[in-house]
């Protein structure tokens, strides 16, 4: 009766277990919260995140006296400040469009690199992402190499790269155009062009909207999830009991 009862109370447990640790990692891959801040095309952007699996809020050109509760900002062609600046540090996360590079790199020094100017490249110009922006998922969606009409007109130059900071993107001559890398304790993803130029075009925010989606997705540190681990765990330890039980020698 033991042995009867026993079995099938291990694979319920087993069962169990495994529901928990998958729906763990499904709240672990939740999309973030996210405030969007400036000026241009933020009610469209904020509606396109939201429509996608993010919770979104569109503060137009006002930053919020707290960040408090939000897990990244996209900051839309205007500065930062303190508040920004200490939430990407304390653990937040930073994606940038077109000229909020120069809060973002010259004043708060969130990536060691430079920005050093901008202006009119070409419409259309062609974005190729390189091989670490590849393996970090910028590319995911994405033709590579790809444009977007107006939204990949107007680049940033952005010089002066040094140590921890990732190379994600290049326009033609090879000249970066995203960048990437750990901030403090968080993170900041710098898109020097103009990416949010996106007019109504519902092919141009398509584009747009699934490279900011990628860029929140940025981890410069990605290691496996706790709740993946947990669950790998639970399996091997399983897999090692069974093994033990079918090894354990027959008493005489």
């Amino acid at each position: 009766m033991s042995l009867l009862w026993g079995r099938p109370m291990r694979i319920a447990t087993a069962v169990g277990l495994l529901a928990l640790a998958i729906g763990c990692v499904n709240q672990a891959n939740a999309g973030p919260i996210v405030a969007v801040i400036g000026s241009n095309s933020n009610a469209t952007i904020t509606s396109y995140l939201n429509s996608n699996g993010f919770t979104a809020t569109n503060f137009g050109n006002s930053i919020p006296g707290s960040l408090a509760g939000f897990d990244a900002v996209v900051l839309l062609r205007t500065p930062g400040n303190a508040t920004v600046q200490n939430f990407v540090l304390g653990g937040g996360k930073l994606v940038t469009e077109w000229d909020a590079s120069v809060w973002a790199l010259n004043t708060a020094g969130l990536l060691n690199a430079t920005d050093s100017g901008g202006g009119f490249v070409g419409t259309s110009t062609p974005v190729t992402f390189t091989p670490d922006g590849v393996a970090d998922g910028l590319s995911t969606g994405l033709s590579n190499p790809y444009s977007n009409t107006g939204a990949t007109e107007f680049f940033r130059d952005l010089t002066g790269i040094g140590a921890g900071v990732d190379i994600l993107a290049t326009r033609p001559g090879g000249f970066p155009v995203i960048i990437g890398g750990q901030s403090g304790n968080g993170s900041t993803v710098v898109i020097g062009y103009d990416w949010a130029d996106i007019g109504d075009q519902n092919a141009t925010i398509a584009l747009s909207g699934q490279l900011l989606v990628n860029a929140l997705n940025f981890d410069p540190n990605a290691v496996p999830e706790p709740a993946t681990l947990t669950l790998f765990g639970v399996l091997m330890i399983g897999g090692a009991c069974g093994w033990c039980r079918r090894k354990r020698p027959v008493a005489a």
